[in-house]
């Protein structure tokens, strides 16, 4: 089902930035200079700064997916172990990509606590060259799988730029999920996504509507 509140809210800056604000200016434009040359010229100019804009975001974005395949690939592995009589849940961080990460620093946050847990803030900065792993915390297993933990990782790739993942574990799960806050480059290709989201929703609604009756 489609959340149409959400689809709408989208398409406000759309509306905005493509629709309304070339249309006021269009109408100021005529209104004080009249069918002129000069009139003419500043709407010519108005669209040429639309242009070059999304001519720069596109090389912004090129930019970051190029940057992108320089990064390192890293998740949180977990293992159990005996300790005692005791099962424990071992948690590692593996850089399984090809790409080393230099300084990774990893915050582990207990989000039932809303306190840091105090293992992974001691360890200090590590490299991980690929295939290599580095142990974050450990838990016995029945207070692990009952934990709600967030982990944050910093590192710095071969590029020297600055990278950070986000993880989360659930309780009653053991192993960690992504989640990332998307950042997409620029605003007018970014209400251009927009635009086109929306009219994936509208049109998927239509096919779901005539596969329906």
């Amino acid at each position: 089902m489609v959340r149409w509140r959400g689809v709408i809210r989208s398409l406000i800056p759309v509306m905005m930035l493509f629709f309304v604000l070339p249309a006021l200016v269009v109408f100021a434009t005529f209104y004080w200079f009249g069918f002129t040359t000069d009139s003419f010229l500043v709407i010519f100019i108005l669209f040429q700064c639309y242009i070059i804009t999304l001519q720069v975001e596109i090389g912004l974005r090129q930019t970051a997916v190029r940057e992108a395949e320089y990064a390192p690939t890293l998740r949180p592995k977990v293992s159990h172990g005996m300790i005692g009589d005791h099962v424990w849940a071992k948690v590692y961080l593996e850089n399984v990509g090809k790409y080393p990460a230099y300084n990774v620093l990893v915050g582990l946050v207990d989000k039932v606590k809303n306190k840091p847990v105090e293992d992974a803030a001691k360890k200090e900065p590590k490299t991980l060259s690929a295939g290599e792993s580095v142990s974050v915390f450990s838990q016995e297993l029945s207070k692990y799988r009952s934990m709600h933990i967030q982990m944050n990782v910093l590192y710095v790739d071969v590029l020297k730029i600055i990278g950070e993942i986000h993880f989360v574990k659930y309780p009653d799960a053991e192993e960690f999920m992504m989640y990332l806050s998307l950042q997409r480059h620029g605003i007018l290709l970014r209400c251009l996504d927009d635009l086109k989201l929306a009219y994936s929703a509208i049109k998927w609604s239509r096919i779901l509507k005539k596969t329906q009756k």
